[in-house]
Protein backbone atom coordinates (compact mmCIF):
# COMPACT_ATOMS: atom_id res chain seq x y z
CA UNK A 1 0.00 0.00 0.00
CA UNK A 2 1.32 3.49 -0.86
CA UNK A 3 -0.24 6.86 -0.17
CA UNK A 4 0.81 10.50 -0.24
CA UNK A 5 -0.36 12.97 2.34
CA UNK A 6 0.25 16.62 3.12
CA UNK A 7 0.96 17.32 6.75
CA UNK A 8 0.81 20.47 8.80
CA UNK A 9 1.16 20.31 12.55
CA UNK A 10 2.23 22.25 15.58
CA UNK A 11 3.86 21.09 18.79
CA UNK A 12 3.45 22.64 22.18
CA UNK A 13 6.69 22.47 24.11
CA UNK A 14 6.37 24.08 27.48
CA UNK A 15 4.90 27.53 26.84
CA UNK A 16 5.93 27.60 23.19
CA UNK A 17 4.48 26.23 20.03
CA UNK A 18 6.43 25.02 16.98
CA UNK A 19 4.74 24.71 13.60
CA UNK A 20 5.89 22.34 10.87
CA UNK A 21 4.47 21.38 7.54
CA UNK A 22 5.27 19.03 4.70
CA UNK A 23 3.74 19.45 1.28
CA UNK A 24 4.01 15.80 0.42
CA UNK A 25 4.98 12.82 2.50
CA UNK A 26 5.02 9.42 0.87
CA UNK A 27 4.50 6.37 2.97
CA UNK A 28 4.93 2.93 1.53
CA UNK A 29 3.66 0.03 3.57
CA UNK A 30 3.22 -3.61 2.85
CA UNK A 31 0.94 -5.61 5.02
CA UNK A 32 -2.13 -4.75 7.07
CA UNK A 33 -3.71 -1.34 6.92
CA UNK A 34 -2.47 1.21 9.46
CA UNK A 35 -4.91 2.20 12.16
CA UNK A 36 -4.77 5.52 13.95
CA UNK A 37 -7.39 4.90 16.54
CA UNK A 38 -5.39 2.21 18.33
CA UNK A 39 -4.31 3.15 21.83
CA UNK A 40 -1.31 0.88 21.62
CA UNK A 41 1.30 1.48 18.96
CA UNK A 42 2.50 -1.69 17.32
CA UNK A 43 4.89 -0.29 14.70
CA UNK A 44 7.16 2.64 14.05
CA UNK A 45 4.92 3.65 11.15
CA UNK A 46 1.99 3.99 13.53
CA UNK A 47 4.15 5.85 16.03
CA UNK A 48 5.32 8.41 13.46
CA UNK A 49 1.88 8.84 11.94
CA UNK A 50 0.39 9.36 15.38
CA UNK A 51 3.20 11.78 16.13
CA UNK A 52 2.38 13.78 13.00
CA UNK A 53 -1.36 13.54 13.58
CA UNK A 54 -1.45 14.34 17.30
CA UNK A 55 1.76 16.29 17.64
CA UNK A 56 -0.02 19.59 18.13
CA UNK A 57 -1.64 18.36 21.33
CA UNK A 58 1.53 16.85 22.82
CA UNK A 59 2.70 18.34 26.08
CA UNK A 60 6.46 18.30 26.50
CA UNK A 61 6.15 17.89 30.25
CA UNK A 62 3.78 14.89 30.10
CA UNK A 63 4.44 12.82 27.00
CA UNK A 64 2.33 9.70 26.43
CA UNK A 65 3.95 6.28 26.76
CA UNK A 66 4.14 5.75 23.00
CA UNK A 67 6.54 8.72 22.81
CA UNK A 68 9.14 7.11 25.05
CA UNK A 69 11.43 5.74 22.36
CA UNK A 70 14.86 7.02 21.34
CA UNK A 71 13.48 8.20 17.97
CA UNK A 72 10.60 10.10 19.52
CA UNK A 73 12.91 11.61 22.15
CA UNK A 74 15.20 12.75 19.33
CA UNK A 75 12.21 14.20 17.48
CA UNK A 76 11.14 16.09 20.61
CA UNK A 77 14.72 17.30 21.16
CA UNK A 78 14.75 18.59 17.60
CA UNK A 79 11.46 20.38 18.21
CA UNK A 80 12.86 21.86 21.42
CA UNK A 81 15.85 23.13 19.45
CA UNK A 82 13.51 24.65 16.85
CA UNK A 83 11.51 26.19 19.65
CA UNK A 84 14.62 27.57 21.34
CA UNK A 85 15.88 29.01 18.06
CA UNK A 86 12.47 30.59 17.53
CA UNK A 87 12.58 32.09 21.04
CA UNK A 88 16.10 33.38 20.36
CA UNK A 89 14.94 34.88 17.08
CA UNK A 90 11.95 36.47 18.82
CA UNK A 91 14.28 37.96 21.46
CA UNK A 92 16.58 39.21 18.70
CA UNK A 93 13.63 40.79 16.86
CA UNK A 94 12.43 42.38 20.11
CA UNK A 95 15.90 43.85 20.71
CA UNK A 96 16.03 45.15 17.14
CA UNK A 97 12.58 46.70 17.51
CA UNK A 98 13.65 48.32 20.80
CA UNK A 99 16.76 49.76 19.12
CA UNK A 100 14.64 51.09 16.23
CA UNK A 101 12.20 52.71 18.66
CA UNK A 102 15.01 54.26 20.70
CA UNK A 103 16.69 55.55 17.54
CA UNK A 104 13.39 57.08 16.41
CA UNK A 105 12.89 58.72 19.82
CA UNK A 106 16.42 60.13 19.73
CA UNK A 107 15.89 61.48 16.20
CA UNK A 108 12.63 63.09 17.26
CA UNK A 109 14.34 64.66 20.30
CA UNK A 110 17.18 65.93 18.12
CA UNK A 111 14.72 67.41 15.63
CA UNK A 112 12.75 69.07 18.43
CA UNK A 113 15.96 70.45 19.91
CA UNK A 114 17.06 71.73 16.49
CA UNK A 115 13.68 73.42 15.95
CA UNK A 116 13.93 75.03 19.39
CA UNK A 117 17.48 76.22 18.65
CA UNK A 118 16.37 77.70 15.30
CA UNK A 119 13.45 79.46 17.01
CA UNK A 120 15.76 80.80 19.73
CA UNK A 121 18.23 82.00 17.11
CA UNK A 122 15.42 83.81 15.30
CA UNK A 123 14.31 85.46 18.54
CA UNK A 124 17.88 86.53 19.29
CA UNK A 125 18.27 87.93 15.78
CA UNK A 126 15.00 89.84 16.10
CA UNK A 127 16.08 91.18 19.51
CA UNK A 128 19.45 92.29 18.10
CA UNK A 129 17.69 94.09 15.22
CA UNK A 130 15.36 95.80 17.67
CA UNK A 131 18.28 96.88 19.87
CA UNK A 132 20.17 98.13 16.80
CA UNK A 133 17.09 100.10 15.72
CA UNK A 134 16.79 101.63 19.21
CA UNK A 135 20.48 102.58 19.20
CA UNK A 136 20.01 104.17 15.77
CA UNK A 137 17.03 106.18 17.06
CA UNK A 138 19.10 107.30 20.07
CA UNK A 139 22.01 108.25 17.78
CA UNK A 140 19.71 110.24 15.52
CA UNK A 141 18.13 112.00 18.54
CA UNK A 142 21.60 112.89 19.80
CA UNK A 143 22.62 114.16 16.36
CA UNK A 144 19.48 116.29 16.14
CA UNK A 145 20.04 117.63 19.62
CA UNK A 146 23.55 118.85 18.62
CA UNK A 147 22.32 120.52 15.41
CA UNK A 148 19.33 122.26 16.97
CA UNK A 149 20.16 125.28 19.02
CA UNK A 150 18.53 125.36 22.35
CA UNK A 151 15.62 127.72 23.13
CA UNK A 152 16.59 131.37 23.02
Amino acid sequence: MRFDIGLSFAFVIGDHQANCSFNKVSVARKGPRLRFDAVTISSEDQRWLKFFKEGEQLNDAALPDWMHTPEMQQAMNTLRQFSEKERQYDRYQARQEYVRQQRTLMQEREQTLLREQVALQREETALQREQAALREVERLKALLAKKEPGPV
